[in-house]
C-alpha cells in the first residue's frame, strides 16, 4: 500500500491510493511522564489552553518546519491506525511531503521513528507541482507558489528536479496575526487564533476594493476583561492583512528575480501557479498578478496537490529512499 502524508503548520493530509482519506489539525495531545499519546488531530486541538500540567498539546511542525520528529511519527502512527486500522502495517510505503527536505537530521529522525515503514522524503514543491497537473518532468520552466500557514515557497521546477526555490516566513498565520493585532489596536478586542482564522476564511480578501459582507467574532476585551462579541466588515479585515500580503508579493518578485535566463522566458509564457491552503484566499491571483504583472492562476484543490502528488510515478530523477 502506497501512502502519502503533507506535514503541514497546521493541518496533516493523508492520501492512500490516490485518494485523500483524512484532513485533520496538525496537533498532539500525549502524557509528560509516560509520552503516552492521549489524543490527535481535532480531539487534540480541543485540548488546546485546557489541560493540566501533566499533558503538553503538541504542533510537530512550526512555521513549515518540523520542529519535534518524535511527535510527528506518534501522529502519524495514530492518525494512520485510526483510517486504516491494521492494513497501514502491511509493508507500507510512505511519502512524506516536507518543506526542507535538505534537513538531514530532522528527516532522518523521522523516518527512523517511522520504521518499519519505507519512507520517502518528498519536496513540497515537487510533490505540489505533480499533484497540480503540471508537466515538471519537461524541460520547460514551471513555477509555483506554495501558500501554506506557516511558510510562503516560491519554486521553479524542470526535469523533475527543484531549479531554484526561496522560503518566506509569511503565510496565512501571518495574515491571521496581523488580523489580530488590527483588533487588539483599533477593536481593543484579543481575538484567538482560531477567532481570527475564521474571520479571515469567512470574509477575508486580498483586495480591498473588491471585498464584501461582515462577521461577527468574539474575543476578550481589554478594558475589562470580559467576552464580547463585535462585527467586523470585509474591508477592514481586508486592509489588516495588506502589509503581510505585500511582503509576500515583494518576496515571490525578488525570487523571481534570482530565476536563471534559460528559464525567465518559460514564466512570462506560462505564468505563477498557486498551491497550499492559503491560495483559497478571495481574489488573491488578482492581487498578485496585479503586482507582479505576470500571469497567475490557482491550481484545482490547491489544499491537497501536496499530498496527491507525493506518490505520482516520476519519469526521469527519482527521489532517494530516506530509509
Amino acid at each position: 500500500m502506497e501512502i502519502s502524508i503533507d506535514l503541514g503548520t497546521e493541518v496533516l493530509s493523508v492520501a492512500a491510493n490516490g485518494e485523500v482519506i483524512a484532513r485533520e489539525p496538525c496537533v498532539l495531545a500525549r502524557s509528560l511522564d509516560t509520552r503516552m499519546v492521549l489524543a490527535v488531530g481535532g480531539a487534540a486541538a480541543r485540548m488546546l489552553g485546557r489541560v493540566g500540567a501533566d499533558i503538553e498539546v503538541v504542533r510537530p511542525v512550526v512555521h513549515g518546519r518540523l520542529a519535534d520528529p518524535e511527535a510527528a511519527a506518534q501522529l502519524i502512527q495514530r492518525v494512520l491506525s485510526q483510517k486504516l486500522g491494521w492494513r497501514w502495517k502491511l509493508f507500507p510505503r510512505l511519502y512524506l511531503v516536507m518543506s526542507d527536505p535538505a534537513d538531514s537530521y530532522v528527516c532522518h529522525s523521522l523516518t527512523e521513528a517511522l520504521r518499519p515503514a519505507r519512507c520517502t522524503v518528498v519536496p513540497r514543491a515537487l510533490a505540489a507541482a505533480r499533484g497540480a497537473g503540471l508537466p515538471v518532468a519537461g524541460p520547460k520552466g514551471q513555477a509555483i507558489v506554495d501558500f501554506g500557514a506557516g511558510r510562503t515557497e516560491i519554486s521553479i521546477l524542470s526535469l523533475n528536479q527543484v531549479i531554484a526555490s526561496r522560503s518566506l516566513p509569511i503565510a496565512g498565520q501571518s495574515l491571521d496575526e496581523a488580523l489580530r493585532q488590527h483588533s487588539l489596536n483599533s477593536r481593543e478586542l484579543n481575538l484567538s487564533q482560531d477567532a481570527a482564522r475564521e474571520l479571515k476564511h469567512s470574509v477575508g480578501c486580498a483586495v480591498a476594493d473588491l471585498s464584501q459582507g461582515t462577521c461577527l467574532a468574539w474575543g476578550r476585551e481589554l478594558a475589562s476583561g470580559m467576552p464580547r462579541q463585535l462585527e467586523f466588515s470585509a474591508r477592514e479585515v481586508a486592509d489588516s492583512m495588506a502589509d503581510p500580503l505585500t511582503r509576500i508579493a515583494r518576496g515571490i518578485q525578488q525570487a523571481l528575480e534570482q530565476v536563471p535566463p534559460g528559464l525567465a522566458a518559460d514564466l512570462v509564457d506560462q505564468g505563477l501557479l498557486l498551491t497550499g491552503g492559503g491560495a483559497l484566499l478571495l481574489h488573491l491571483s488578482e492581487y498578485l498578478q496585479s503586482h507582479l504583472e505576470l500571469p497567475i492562476r490557482i491550481a484545482e484543490n490547491p489544499a491537497h496537490c501536496g499530498v496527491l502528488g507525493a506518490s505520482h510515478p516520476v519519469a526521469g530523477p527519482t527521489l532517494g529512499l530516506a530509509s
